[in-house]
């Protein structure tokens, strides 16, 4: 999608609620403001109503949405920093040509049953996104007892390890998937290399866990899951972006999964 800004325009802006909702966008009703996490420090888009007039010597900066979605945005320091946030440069949303390309490695598809697939995945290839999705319906609460903050200690981040983990950090906080705080609630942050080499942040729970109420909410057994298949004859699987990452905590629990990163 095509993010455009031109000066001094007169007509109204007319952005989407999905595009709102997609991009954690904030609308303040009392200063008539719309703001993005990812534009902090950035000055807010004024909200005009169709009748106010424009002050003397005052321009706005008019939004003109003209697809569905923002993958190549253009507006001022906002597509680098999106880019960013995305690993290797690559576009927000996956290719139809990369889509064919996983088909094509599965071996167990005759050429028929890759077709159809193939014509399935991209019909709804805007579903598949580098950047994770996140649950607007949701928001999960922690439930603890009544205990004592607790500060575990940090562990020493090998040197070779620090500048990704600081880069890590920061593309987190750019992404809006945590954010500063003044907790008094520490979790010791362990750092995990994967296969390709990047870095995934992780926590030391432990003393987390033992302030937390059990969950005594149980998914059904895979066994009772199969049987509901009975009669299908493809069964398939999604791995889906970062999905820890889509569910919102709320706002009281926050403050138990803090870590210290210097």
């Amino acid at each position: 999608m095509a993010f455009l800004v031109v000066p001094c325009l007169s007509r109204t802006c007319i952005i989407g609620i999905n595009v709102l909702d997609e991009h954690r966008a904030n609308i303040n009703l009392d200063t008539k403001t719309l703001t993005f996490p990812y534009l902090e420090g950035q000055p807010a888009i004024r909200i005009v109503k169709d009748e106010e007039k424009k002050r003397p010597n005052e321009s706005y900066n008019i939004c003109r949405v003209n697809s569905e979605t923002l993958d190549s945005i253009k507006w001022e320091q906002i597509s680098t920093e999106r880019e960013e946030t995305l690993a290797e440069n690559l576009p927000l949303n996956i290719l139809q040509d990369e889509i064919q390309e996983k088909i094509n490695e599965n071996i167990n598809l005759i050429y028929e049953e890759k077709k159809q697939l193939g014509e399935i995945l991209c019909r709804h290839k805007k579903v598949f996104r580098r950047k994770p999705g996140l649950l607007t319906q949701y928001e999960h609460v922690l439930k603890v007892k009544e205990s004592q903050p607790f500060a575990g200690r940090s562990y020493p981040i090998p040197m070779a390890h620090r500048e990704k983990v600081g880069e890590e950090v920061q593309r987190m906080l750019k992404m809006g998937i945590i954010q500063r705080s003044n907790s008094p609630y520490i979790n010791p942050i362990v750092p995990v290399i994967k296969k390709d080499e990047t870095i995934r942040l992780c926590i030391d729970a432990r003393g987390l866990e033992e302030i937390l109420i059990e969950d005594c909410a149980r998914l059904e057994p895979a066994e009772v899951l199969f049987q509901k298949c009975k009669g299908m004859n493809i069964m398939s699987y999604l791995d889906m972006t970062s999905s820890f990452w889509q569910v919102p905590l709320h706002p009281t629990s926050r403050k138990y999964t803090a870590f210290q990163h210097r």
